[in-house]
């Protein structure tokens, strides 16, 4: 028996504190795959930035990397522990010019590096930070990737402080309304060696409510092999969690690394992979340059990072189609049902929503915003008996009307499909380009916009048909 859960509750209690939340569509966490804010998968290509030690080098050189094809960028941001603090109008100006270049940034506070083995900022203030700056991260869910810390612990911490620190993290970003994915860096200065991530990744993913959660390794002198960087990625991948190889160079303080391996085998399982650096690494670390003085020109380790074969930058990078396609662009509209789609409504012209993009068995359909994410995407499925399911793309979970009634005002929402009569549904067409989506079980009602209104969120129902442009809706194949 279904038992009867307070979404709607706490949906409507939850509505005016997170009004923005589905604005933007953002990236998720599909099994193993990054999603992006259209419902693409994305597969991070990129280059780490210094900005933290050469802010004056950093716009000429996001439009270097975006030159040679790159897709993303991970930007190297101060929180005043260590070194002079970014400034909310610097981290603004980045993603603009991230933006501008086609490249996702990911953004990350780098005084947390090795955190008790050396003098370093914790979790909690790199979370400060991030909360201090979120008027410059809000609405960038589609271009911004949050790295809550480098490499935030050394090598003498207990796994439990690994875990904790991080949930506590992702507790506060969530509660303060910060619903990008965000980037998770292990232990052992981010090389996992004691696989601490590895062991507890699960753990720490389970704990977002949002389930999305990325994490990644940095792959330096412990990964001198193709099995230990096989192996480390293999885990992953059977765990069913997006890893990305954040930072990783062909040698570390001159000790191979096995660079060839890291690409060879993210681009096996859909990985990500981040080459450090762009420029100006100490002279100890120099051979790390990807190109010489902040210049355009690739040294050794920069041409093996974009030019290796099929697994270099310039074979496997795809621009995320949140700039390919504009996101405000609908797609086709469908004669022949069959596919997947966004369904527009006629009287507000907002798209059936999932709400807040939840992932859980009872969350209402809303209206908000086309953002045409994954949340407003639907595998519309022919069951053969003049009826179609509709299945929701970021949860798998199929449009079911509530406890099966019938009666005007039924809420109308996401539930594991059992291919019931109220998980069925009769697409009526209206003429025009608009349906009316009916329920099987009683085809005298319809898919409805609670009292018509315009705003984002309203309540979709089921409600007497009556021809009203709130019970219209326009499918558009994606």
């Amino acid at each position: 028996m279904r038992v009867l859960t307070p979404v709607k509750i706490v949906a409507a209690s939850l509505f005016l504190l997170t009004l923005s939340i589905a604005a933007h569509a953002g990236f998720t966490v599909s099994a193993s795959r990054l999603v992006d804010g259209n419902g693409n998968t994305f597969v991070m290509r990129g280059v780490n930035v210094a900005h933290a030690w050469y802010p004056q080098q950093t716009n000429q050189s996001l439009a270097n990397i975006a030159s040679r094809g790159a897709n993303t960028v991970r930007v190297v941001l101060s929180n005043g522990v260590l070194w002079s603090r970014t400034p909310e109008s610097q981290v603004r100006d980045i993603i603009a010019q991230a933006k501008s270049k086609g490249l996702i940034a990911v953004l990350e506070v780098h005084d947390t590096t090795g955190y008790g083995e050396q003098t370093a900022s914790t979790i909690n203030q790199a979370v400060d930070y991030w909360l201090s700056i979120k008027s410059a991260l809000v609405g960038q869910e589609d271009y911004v990737i949050i790295n809550i810390a480098n490499e935030p612990f050394g090598n003498h911490q207990p796994a439990s402080a690994w875990v904790n620190g991080h949930m506590n993290a992702i507790k506060r970003l969530r509660d303060a309304g910060l619903n990008h994915t965000l980037m998770v860096d292990a232990a052992n200065w981010g090389q996992d060696w004691q696989n601490i991530m590895r062991n507890n990744a699960q753990t720490v993913f389970n704990s977002d409510p949002r389930r999305n959660t990325i994490f990644s390794v940095h792959m330096y002198d412990v990964y001198q092999s193709d099995q230990s960087v096989s192996s480390y990625l293999d885990s992953f991948k059977a765990k069913g969690l997006h890893l990305v190889v954040g930072e990783f160079a062909a040698d570390h303080f001159g000790k191979y690394v096995a660079a060839n391996s890291v690409m060879y085998h993210t681009r096996r399982h859909g990985y990500g992979y981040i080459g450090w650096s762009w420029s100006g690494n100490s002279s100890d670390l120099r051979s790390l340059d990807i190109v010489s003085n902040f210049s355009n020109n690739l040294t050794s380790w920069g041409n093996m990072l974009f030019n290796d074969g099929e697994n270099g930058i310039v074979k496997t990078s795809k621009k995320a189609s949140v700039f390919t396609r504009a996101p405000t662009t609908p797609g086709t509209p469908v004669g022949t049902i069959a596919g997947r789609y966004t369904l527009q409504a006629m009287h507000s012209g907002k798209c059936l929503d999932v709400y807040a993009g939840s992932m859980a068995a009872g969350a209402s359909l809303t209206q908000w915003d086309c953002h045409w994410g994954s949340n407003q995407q639907f595998d519309i499925t022919n069951l053969g008996d003049g009826t179609y399911a509709m299945r929701a793309v970021h949860s798998g979970k199929v449009v079911d009307l509530d406890w099966g009634r019938t009666v005007n005002g039924t809420n109308i929402l996401q539930w594991n499909w059992s291919g019931a009569n109220n998980q069925r549904w009769i697409m009526r067409d209206e003429g025009n380009g608009y349906y009316s989506v009916r329920a099987k079980n009683n085809a005298n009602s319809c898919m409805d916009v609670t009292g018509g209104y315009q705003s984002n969120g309203a309540n979709v129902q089921l409600w007497a048909c009556n021809g009203n442009p709130q019970q219209r809706w326009k499918l558009f194949r994606r």
